[in-house]
């Protein structure tokens, strides 16, 4: 079926069949007047149920006293009527030089008293250039996740007069579910009145094409919901206003039966489908809003999943005296070994070692004693048990702790002792790592390795294609350099080894990911810290080696791969140290990750609108600030960036691992830095911090304070609104035997 002006086209949604357009047409245009019959009689009962409801309260307004202006009621029956006087507007001085103001009174008073003009004297102030006008938006700290608008909420007012016409048939192919408020619904429409019509249509019992269902309730009322939601928006209506125990899906049988605990319609828009993130423990926070609102990996505990600790046993060689009544020594010992099962080697040392689950720990509330539990498996202080107890209970538990004595706390701790196998001891704490180089060496092969069977199966996969064409070798590498070259405005690398582009997924597997043909991390061919393989795995990120305070050169492994050094796997830089004190030097490279930015504000800049200005001195490639937004999908920011080309302004950057960061509604302080490709003074660099791409401003050259930022950003062949932020990942290859950057 073809679209008219104002709808978009009939979408596959639920449907399989191919019926041509003709036949799909003729069962749109009969259901739309059962339609129609069916609204009119829903309609009528509808009016005939609110209507009383409409007159009862308007009634209290109308029935009720008319309110009385008693001010104006004393004076008339002081002084009579009063007539109406006729004000003419303000009238400016047609001389502005004179600063004078000119108010015409009306001719004459009420006893005919002639009035004057009068001129009134002013001062003139200059208040200099206006400020520019800036648009709302929301201050984040941290990038979030937005949907797909795949439907344009309403036409954009454009400023230059241009008619909405003109651009309509362009938006109308970026978003497919059509442009709200451009066409007149038929009819008056609720939900209520939605809910009613859909369902005695459902239940006469329709037959034909699940998707022209659908359309045709949007055909009717185009500014409710787009095709998509209407397809959506069944089983919510059902929920508000069916009777208890109604099963919408008897009516609806082609949709699966929702899941999760809410019943949630699992067709519900998603977040943009290329833009993943690892896990929301990166930044330990449990489905946080910044990350998504979804868990993708089980969850991960920093220091591994299981804690060894050590409890100690009744025996001969210990004290006998017990610290009160409540004591561990007072539990029946043989209780104690039974449960504890400690072998000859224990019980000669008087105290067994035991294994914690920290995942039990994290679903166990305060009360129910998981705090004393954490604080024990982190205690370095060599106390007794009864001292350690004492210490962290005496006079801090209230009614509603279980755990408040020594014996309490034994009894917990001994009954959340694990039987865990040699295996699950090795998974679940934290691993051992091999020495550097060996790590650094076999990262680097299996690198090689990589790149000599993708130069194999391009080179063979470029012969096919030349002999389909009747072309050479020659030619067909040329076209696709060409092509490579108008889709990322750069020359293809040959000597191009890991490239990290893609959103990285950690694998969950045992064992090396070579040995598992279908681990999340072959795509990019490269293991993060996330990862929970082995860390004997060589595609595991080896880290770097070096000095504190020298990860900013090329000579780190980290920086030459646009990775922010993190302290699971290099050791020796002391980026684990959040900000130094005194003499202490810290990482260079670890930025983003410390969130250490430069004091910012914005003024009205040389350039254009509102600039970016620096508060303090900064030193050549020190972090300014990170370039937050809306991550949006590549189709997203394709439709956003329609719209900013008009307005000849847009807050978009791309990433080559798919998607966009968009400072147009939300962002911090850098969308206010302006474009200067002559003398620029910022650079874009796109980091990997936990898995998670990020874009940061960095100083080209040492920098003075209230010196206003510019960036040089280069706009991509395809797109003049999709701007790439210097190559935005920065690949490694390998020459001899080191790693060198682009």
């Amino acid at each position: 079926m073809s679209s008219d002006k104002g709808h978009c086209k009939i979408q596959k949604i639920w449907s399989d069949s191919e019926n041509p357009a003709k036949e799909l047409h003729r069962q749109y245009v009969l259901l739309e007047k059962f339609v129609q019959d069916a609204y009119k009689e829903e309609y009528r009962e509808y009016e005939n149920k609110v209507k009383p409801e409409i007159k009862a309260f308007l009634d209290e307004w109308t029935t009720g006293p008319t309110p009385i202006n008693h001010y104006r009621t004393n004076l008339i029956e002081r002084v009579g009527p009063i007539p109406e006087l006729e004000i003419n507007e303000f009238e400016s001085p047609k001389d502005v030089k004179e600063g004078k103001i000119s108010w015409i009174k009306p001719d004459c008073d009420w006893d005919g008293v002639v009035h004057k003009n009068e001129l009134v004297p002013t001062g003139r102030i200059d208040i200099g250039r206006k400020y520019p006008r800036m648009l709302h938006w929301v201050h984040i700290t941290q990038s979030i996740v937005a949907k797909d608008q795949l439907r344009l909420t309403h036409m954009p007012f454009f400023e230059n007069g241009m008619d909405d016409s003109q651009e309509y048939e362009k938006f109308a192919k970026l978003f497919t579910d059509g442009i709200h408020g451009f066409t007149k619904n038929w009819k008056y429409i609720n939900d209520y009145l939605l809910y009613k019509v859909m369902r005695r249509v459902l239940e006469y019992g329709y037959t034909a094409n699940v998707d022209v269902f659908y359309y045709t309730f949007y055909r009717l009322w185009p500014n409710k919901f787009s095709q998509r939601q209407y397809s959506e928006v069944f089983p919510k209506l059902c929920a508000r206003y069916a009777e208890e125990g109604f099963d919408w899906q008897s009516l609806e049988h082609w949709k699966p039966k929702p899941e999760g605990m809410y019943g949630l319609n699992p067709y519900m828009e998603k977040p943009a489908e290329n833009v993943q993130n690892p896990t929301c423990f990166a930044c330990l926070e449990y489905l946080c809003p910044v990350h998504g609102l979804r868990l993708q990996i089980a969850p991960e505990i920093p220091g591994g999943d299981i804690a060894e600790v050590f409890l100690p046993l009744p025996g001969t060689n210990q004290s006998t005296v017990a610290c009160g009544g409540d004591c561990w020594k007072t539990i029946d010992p043989e209780q104690i070994m039974a449960a504890l099962t400690p072998d000859e080697e224990e019980i000669e040392e008087h105290r067994v070692k035991i294994y914690l689950d920290k995942g039990k720990l994290m679903e166990m509330s305060i009360p129910e004693g998981s705090m004393i539990v954490t604080l024990y498996i982190y205690d370095k202080s060599g106390q007794s048990f009864c001292q350690f107890v004492h210490e962290n209970l005496h006079g801090k538990t209230d009614d509603n702790d279980k755990i408040r004595t020594c014996r309490d706390a034994y009894r917990l701790i001994m009954g959340l002792a694990e039987y865990v196998t040699d295996r699950r001891i090795q998974m679940g704490q934290t691993q051992t790592m091999r020495p550097y180089k060996e790590r650094y060496n076999a990262f680097r092969n299996i690198q090689m390795r990589n790149h000599q069977q993708a130069t194999k199966a391009r080179e063979a996969a470029l012969q096919e294609r030349a002999n389909s064409e009747g072309k050479t070798l020659q030619q067909v590498r040329k076209e696709e350099e060409r092509e490579f070259m108008r889709k990322h405005g750069r020359a293809m690398n040959e000597k191009i080894m890991i490239s990290s582009t893609r959103p990285f997924v950690p694998c969950r597997h045992e064992g090396t990911c070579k040995d598992d043909p279908d681990c999340s991390c072959q795509e990019n061919g490269v293991c993060s810290h996330l990862c929970k393989c082995s860390m004997d795995c060589p595609q595991r990120f080896p880290g770097c080696i070096c000095a504190p305070g020298t990860c900013r050169n090329q000579h780190c492994a980290c920086f030459r791969a646009n990775w922010e050094c993190n302290p699971n796997t290099c050791k020796n830089c002391n980026c684990e140290t959040i900000d130094g004190t005194g003499d202490e030097v810290i990482c260079g490279n670890f930025s983003l990750t410390r969130m250490v930015q430069k004091r910012l504000y914005v003024a009205p800049s040389r350039i254009s609108g509102f600039g970016l200005f620096l508060m303090e001195n900064v030193e050549k490639d020190d972090l300014i600030v990170e370039y937050v937004g809306e991550k949006i999908s590549d189709g997203e920011a394709e439709r956003r960036g329609a719209i900013y080309d008009i307005f000849k302004c847009s807050y978009i950057l791309g990433l080559e691992s798919g998607g966009a960061i968009d400072a147009f509604k939300v962002g911090n302080l850098s969308r206010f830095a302006n474009n200067n490709s002559v003398n620029p003074t910022l650079y874009a660099r796109a980091k990997i911090v936990n898995g998670e791409h990020r874009i940061g401003f960095y100083a080209i050259d040492a920098l003075k304070a209230f010196t206003e930022l510019h960036t040089r950003q280069k706009r991509s062949p395809l797109c003049r609104h999709f701007v790439e932020a210097f190559h935005i990942i920065k690949t490694i290859y390998i020459i001899g035997n080191g790693l060198l950057g682009l």
